[in-house]
């Protein structure tokens, strides 16, 4: 009877002790872009100090076990960063906003992103109020020769349809044909 008193005391005061050393509190929210409040998938959010942290799922959730009082770094590709303080709070509704001035440094290749300072080739760029200046009947007359390495054949003389074969540095390039 006694052994059964003492594990019995000893079970209890090692469940009271880490109930009051655990600290950690579970943390739910979401993650949006602030224009158009849509959810942001791949967001990175850590415990700022440690190596305790997450990424948001496809609609822009997460859920995180921190202690309480921390702060959390709230990070992604294109905005800015944010950080958040927990204050107690259990559901937190974040929204990040673009980082204009880093989308500028940013240009998009056929294979993915780079940063312009690395970037080896040629990048160049026609807008679209150039082109509805231009006389021509359809797009493809109007990209040609304003764009280094990208040649537009016509076929036919059919008015409205030039049939153009548009290329990006030649054929051999792709091994086909861009647009046609």
């Amino acid at each position: 009877m006694k052994t059964f008193r003492f594990v019995l005391l000893l079970f209890l005061v090692l469940s009271i002790s880490n109930t009051a050393w655990a600290q950690n509190q579970t943390v739910k929210g979401r993650v949006m872009d602030s224009k158009l409040k849509e959810p942001l998938m791949g967001v990175s959010i850590l415990e700022i100090g440690t190596s305790n942290g997450t990424v948001t799922d496809l609609d822009g959730n997460f859920t995180l076990s921190v202690p309480k009082g921390v702060v959390l770094r709230i990070s992604y590709v294109g905005y800015l960063v944010q950080e958040v303080p927990i204050n107690g709070k259990t559901y937190l509704d974040i929204f990040l906003k673009e980082d204009t001035e880093l989308l500028d440094e940013v240009v998009i290749v056929g294979y993915g992103a780079q940063k312009k300072a690395t970037l080896s080739g040629s990048v160049t760029s026609v807008g679209g109020e150039k082109l509805a200046k231009t006389p021509v009947t359809n797009v493809s007359q109007g990209l040609a020769g304003r764009l280094p390495g990208v040649v537009a054949v016509s076929n036919t003389s059919e008015p409205g349809y030039d049939g153009a074969t548009i290329t990006v540095r030649g054929v051999n390039t792709f091994g086909e044909k861009l647009i046609r």
